[in-house]
């Protein structure tokens, strides 16, 4: 027995400590494991976020560009299309005469009244001017009219009967729309892209 209470001795402090430990590693588990559980839940969680704010971010990108796209039609339709006031009204009366006259028909003077549309940074120039022919002349003139390349809408006819019996006078009522100088309106877009 003796040799039995010595070699208890011996092992029974290592015996202890191996208790310990196992006693220790217990409680760093089960307190410890938790934590660890939660941790790794909030990176689900902030990896979820993440994909789903780049996926916004990717959105808000092609939402930009479309606006960026949409502003500079509106500066080449406004700029070329429209263009000024004192850069095209002198080829607007141009063409209508040009057109008058392939119709066979010769305009009188043209009249033209300005109302300023300064909500959309144009103006517009009513033009008003009478023709007398026949018929035919006049239905081509209208259809001249609507094909020219020109920014031009026909707002009014008026028809009479002219003193030739066969010849009709037709009064016009065209309009035409012109840029403000410099009043081309911003599409709202943010300004400080962020670079993802």
């Amino acid at each position: 027995m003796r040799g039995l209470a010595a070699g208890l001795r011996r092992w029974l402090p290592a015996a202890v400590f191996v208790l310990l430990n196992l006693g220790v590693l217990a409680a760093y588990y089960l307190v410890y494991s938790g934590r660890a559980a939660d941790r790794v839940a909030r990176y689900d969680r902030l990896t979820s976020t993440r994909q789903q704010l780049g996926a916004e971010r990717d959105r808000l990108e092609r939402v930009l560009a479309r606006l960026e796209n949409a502003q500079a039609g509106l500066d080449e339709f406004y700029g070329e299309r429209l263009g000024t006031e004192g850069e095209r009204l002198t080829g607007v009366i141009a063409e209508i005469r040009d057109l008058a006259r392939t119709a066979g028909l010769e305009p009188s003077a043209i009249n033209y009244t300005l109302e300023p549309l300064e909500d959309h940074g144009m103006v517009r120039r009513a033009l008003n001017f009478t023709v007398a022919g026949r018929y035919l002349d006049l239905r081509r003139l209208i259809n001249l009219l609507e094909l020219s390349s020109f920014f031009i809408t026909l707002d009014r006819v008026g028809l009479t009967e002219g003193g030739q019996g066969v010849e009709l006078r037709i009064s016009l009522e065209l309009s035409a729309l012109f840029a403000q100088s410099g009043a081309v309106p911003p599409v709202p877009v943010a300004s400080g892209r962020r670079a993802g």
